[in-house]
């Protein structure tokens, strides 16, 4: 395989995206898991927090323990996706519970889950600079992971292995609400945050009970969800609007436009029964185009030109409502882009990890790595043990 981008991956990648002071740096850019030790378990602080009573599940040999091999003790963790392990499909069954709820807010998580990536590291991780101050009553908390926006989460190995199993389930379901939050640009609120983690886990969803509160969440986020929830209820009142406006020209004659005489008829049938769902930026398009056609029919040919004016405003307002859709999908598609240098800095860094990953495997394998030239072998046994060696530093 020739692999034409390893020596610029190792450069910018490495130089710009790991090296940096910001790569693992705590602040609006990082937060942590945290565990306490209650009676010989070892417990994620957001449960210790919620119930200083609660007692976990511990299994010695649990197939959600994670066992690091040569190549990546070479590099110093091993990347894991949340789909190889069974709780992080627990965590994500878990959390579609609450979809009824808080649609919106599950959707993100889902998303997040989805998109996030794990490192678990042979090294302890450091202490988030933005952790939450917990009681004394609950013990002392020792770091289990931290996430920043560059490499999603890294993981303290023997701490994860350590943590018990609604535990572990409950760090994945922390780890990918911070993603959230700092996607969303919410400044890091630890103390919502393991509120809003230890009511996922130990609550049963209820009827009147949402996630999606001040109680849970702030800033862009709280605000984004509320615009989301809010496009949700706007069916109704544009279906009564239409409705009414349309009902005016009954007495009218009849549009000497087929087309304008069925659109006519398509928009009254369905307003008047409640039936458009104004939620899409498809089904206010196919509305718009209607009442275009009908409001130049109210104008020409009825005695009503000012219930054309008022159907224009309406079709003014649904072209408002759909720009505000199409901002607010950008913002959820967009949501883990950050500035474009960062960004190809990520992209060149994702490169150079396949290659380090792939090499590292091969030689612990012993096989002679021949699909990589000498300049690129010579690159990747420089940048193999300074990847270790970052990661090794920070738990000092």
């Amino acid at each position: 395989m020739k692999n034409q981008i390893s020596l610029k991956t190792l450069t910018i990648g490495l130089l710009s995206t790991l090296a940096a002071p910001h790569a693992f740096a705590g602040g609006m850019d990082s937060g942590g898991g945290f565990a306490v030790n209650k009676s010989g378990q070892s417990i994620l602080l957001d449960l210790a927090v919620a119930n200083p009573e609660f007692k976990d599940q511990c299994v010695a040999h649990s197939s959600n323990n994670i066992r690091m091999g040569a190549a990546g003790h070479a590099l110093g963790y091993e990347k894991i996706t949340l789909k190889e392990i069974p709780v992080g499909h627990q965590a994500r069954s878990l959390v579609k519970k609450w979809n009824t709820n808080s649609p919106h807010l599950v959707n993100l998580i889902l998303q997040a889950m989805d998109s996030m990536e794990w490192r678990f590291s042979a090294y302890k991780v450091p202490e988030a600079q933005d952790a939450y101050v917990a009681p004394r009553s609950v013990g002392v908390p020792t770091p289990v992971a931290f996430y920043t926006k560059d490499l999603g989460v890294v993981v303290d190995t023997a701490a994860w292995n350590r943590l018990c199993e609604t535990s572990k389930l409950a760090l994945v379901i922390h780890e990918s609400l911070r993603h959230v939050q700092l996607s969303y640009e919410q400044i890091p609120n630890t103390e919502k945050l393991q509120d809003l983690t230890a009511t996922i886990v130990l609550s049963n969803p209820q009827e009147a009970r949402t996630l999606e509160s001040s109680r849970f969440l702030a800033d862009a986020l709280l605000d984004r969800i509320e615009r989301q929830a809010n496009s949700g209820n706007m069916s109704a009142p544009y279906n009564n609007r239409i409705c009414r406006l349309l009902t005016k020209l009954q007495a009218e004659p009849t549009p000497k436009s087929s087309q304008s005489k069925s659109n006519l008829r398509t928009l009254q049938k369905q307003s008047c029964a409640m039936a458009f769902d104004l939620t899409t930026n498809e089904s206010i398009t196919d509305v718009v185009l209607m009442l275009n056609q009908v409001s130049f029919y109210a104008r020409y040919e009825t005695s009503q030109p000012e219930t054309a004016n008022e159907i224009m405003k309406l079709t003014s307002d649904l072209n408002e409502t759909s720009l505000e859709i199409l901002t607010n999908m950008f913002e959820a598609n967009n949501a883990a882009l950050v500035d474009v240098t960062r960004e190809l800095n990520l992209v060149f860094f994702n490169v150079l990890e396949k290659d380090m990953i792939a090499y590292a495997r091969n030689k612990a394998k012993g096989e002679k790595n021949r699909e990589f030239s000498l300049r690129e072998r010579q690159a990747l046994e420089r940048a193999i043990p300074q990847m270790n060696e970052l990661l090794k530093n920070l738990s000092r």
